[in-house]
């Protein structure tokens, strides 16, 4: 598999490219891009670098890393700059030699013994990063904050003060992070500087599914089906390296297969795609702090989608309405359910895998069944509003629905779908009412052609 190429946030480099024109006209620029692991940041942050280069901009990325505590290291990568500009042999700014492994000068801290040392690297850096970009403007990047030791902290909380206070030096200072806790070091120092005017904050999301199907092309999947583009997009909420993770997945387990010249997906071919550990771990610590009746409650809400209802849900729990009511309350207070007007909500798709993944495939499949079965019974006086909603279901419960069910609904659901210009998701029922159809008899040759050219229209559409 070859590593993919940059794929979308065209929206984000435009911002960003009006970012550099504050900066060539001698504007301060603060810029925090937030976002889970493996959503992008260090590939838009190679854009940002390019990008910087070509409008004739200095660049410099420092890092920190989680094993790594050495002070001040992601300032180390402006030391080629201060070595052109001479700013290392000027006396006043002796302590930049910290930077290079040094210890402080000793005559600098006898010589103002009353100095705290580390407010004086503070200026001295600051001071020297300010001349920098006096002389040429600079595009300084800080890649994982959310590991920096605390006195790299301090120097870019130092230094984005002072761009505050200046506002007119041609500096866009960038830092990188994870969501963090507020009580946190780096949450406290997000929290001081987002009422700053010049500080601009940049929350990276998920690709959309036609970026997906980008990628999964750039990975070298040259024509996937949009059953494989949505059945990945669902299962990673669109990170990009959830997406490889979840290719490399389906690859190992022999999970697609040609299909008219498309690569198609197996159903329930990505229960057990592992995301970073960190991630993982951090979601699941969140979801065992829940009480047991609330953690039941969600896992089955989970097969209802990212939103849901109660009425609906209840008709799957075996707990009483009143027990139904204080999970979801349960789940409301701890963070994980959002309540929206008639329906509730989970707090971030990732909330929602988690919960869905803790059933084994049968279980899941089980369920799905369940729902789209109770689906068809509830609204039997008026189903196609709730068709797309039916056919969801009926495809995720995989073999255990029974294939005239599966054409019968998916076809009607690919109808509906194309009747209200949604093309995906009229793609995907195409394409699984035409599944569906190798072993539903009363169909025609060409009515099979049909449905397989329906599905491939709007899959490009």
């Amino acid at each position: 598999m070859n590593m993919p190429h940059f794929i979308g946030r065209e929206t984000d480099l435009n911002q960003i490219d009006e970012h550099f024109l504050h900066v060539m006209t001698s504007q301060s620029r603060v810029l925090l891009i937030e976002g889970i692991a493996g959503i992008g940041k260090s590939r838009l942050a190679e854009q940002i670098e390019a990008r910087s280069e070509l409008n004739g901009m200095r660049i410099a990325v420092g890092r920190c890393y989680e094993d790594i505590t050495q002070p001040y290291t992601p300032f180390r990568a402006l030391l080629k700059y201060f070595e052109e500009e001479e700013l290392l042999d000027d006396h006043g700014n002796s302590y930049l030699h910290v930077l290079t492994g040094h210890r402080l000068p000793a005559s600098n801290v006898s010589s103002a013994p009353d100095a705290n040392p580390d407010m004086l690297l503070f200026m001295n850096l600051t001071q020297a990063i300010l001349m920098l970009a006096a002389r040429a403007p600079l595009v300084f990047i800080v890649e994982d904050l959310h590991w920096a030791d605390a006195s790299t902290l301090d120097v870019f909380d130092y230094l984005a003060f002072a761009l505050a206070e200046q506002g007119s030096v041609p500096l866009l200072l960038i830092g990188t992070h994870r969501p963090v806790a507020p009580a946190t070091r780096l949450g406290k120092l997000l929290a001081r500087l987002s009422p700053e005017p010049l500080v601009r904050s940049l929350t990276l999301s998920g690709l959309d599914d036609v970026e997906t199907r980008d990628l999964l092309r750039a990975l070298g999947v040259r024509r996937p089906t949009q059953q494989l583009v949505q059945a990945v997009h669902e299962a990673t909420q669109g990170v990009p390296l959830f997406v490889e993770e979840a290719l490399r997945h389906l690859v190992r387990q022999g999970a697609l297969y040609e299909q008219g010249g498309a690569l198609s997906i197996r159903t329930g071919s990505l229960p057990s795609i592992e995301f970073p550990s960190d991630l993982t771990n951090a979601i699941s610590g969140r979801l065992r702090s829940l009480p047991l009746t609330c953690q039941f409650s969600l896992t089955l809400a989970a097969l209802l989608g990212e939103t849901f209802q109660t009425d609906v849900l209840q008709m799957l729990v075996t707990q009483s309405p009143e027990e139904l009511a204080q999970a979801i309350e349960d789940g409301i207070e701890h963070g994980v359910l959002i309540r929206e007007d008639t329906h509730m909500r989970f707090a971030h798709p990732l909330l929602r895998h988690a919960f869905y993944n803790r059933l084994a495939t049968l279980a899941r499949q089980t369920y799905h069944l369940q729902i789209a079965q109770t689906f068809e019974t509830l609204y039997a006086d008026n189903p196609e509003p709730h068709i797309l909603d039916m056919a969801y279901h009926v495809v995720m419960a995989g073999s255990l629905a029974a294939p005239d069910m599966v054409f019968n609904v998916t076809q009607r659901a690919a109808d509906r779908a194309f009747g209200i210009f949604a093309w995906h998701e009229a793609a995907r029922y195409y394409e699984a009412a035409l599944m569906a159809s190798e072993t539903v008899t009363a169909l025609s040759a060409q009515e099979r052609a049909d449905l397989g050219a329906l599905g491939d229209s709007y899959a490009f559409n």
